[in-house]
C-alpha cells in the first residue's frame, strides 16, 4: 500500500486496504495512516478524512502521525479550520501535538495569510 502511495496511486492502495478486509486481515493504525497520507499527498483530502472517520469507527484510535499527516494534507488545501478542530481533536484525545504538527499548521496560516490564528498558534 505504501508503494502504491508513494507514486500517488490511491486507487490501487484502496484495493489493496480492500482486499484486506475482505481476507479478514484487520487494518492497524500504520495501514490507515498509509491511506490517509496517500490521500492527502494525491490532493483527496476529503478521502483522507472518510478514511479517518472510518478508522475511528473501528475504535482504532489515530495516533500523532495519523494526526499530523491529516491536518498537514488539510492545511496544503487551504482548509485551515478544519485542521485547527483535528488540532483540538488531537488534545482531547490525549495524543501529544509536535514539532511536526504546529509547523505544518504555521505554514498553513501564513500561506493563507490568516496571521491572527498564527499568533494564537504561536502562543500555544
Amino acid at each position: 500500500m505504501d508503494g502504491y502511495c508513494l507514486v500517488t496511486q490511491v486507487n490501487k492502495a484502496k484495493h489493496v486496504f480492500n482486499t484486506m478486509t475482505q481476507t479478514r486481515v484487520s487494518p492497524n493504525v500504520r495501514s490507515y495512516s498509509i491511506m490517509i497520507n496517500g490521500f492527502c499527498k494525491s490532493k483527496m483530502v476529503d478521502g483522507a478524512l472518510n478514511i479517518f472517520e472510518e478508522m475511528r469507527h473501528k475504535n482504532l484510535v489515530p495516533n500523532t502521525v495519523t494526526y499530523n499527516t491529516l491536518i498537514d494534507g488539510l492545511c496544503k488545501s487551504g482548509r485551515i479550520s478544519c485542521a485547527l478542530e483535528l488540532l483540538e481533536m488531537m488534545h482531547d484525545s490525549g495524543q501529544p501535538a509536535d514539532l511536526i504538527t504546529y509547523n505544518s499548521l504555521l505554514d498553513g496560516v501564513f500561506k493563507n495569510r490568516e496571521l491572527d490564528k498564527a499568533l494564537v498558534l504561536f502562543i500555544q
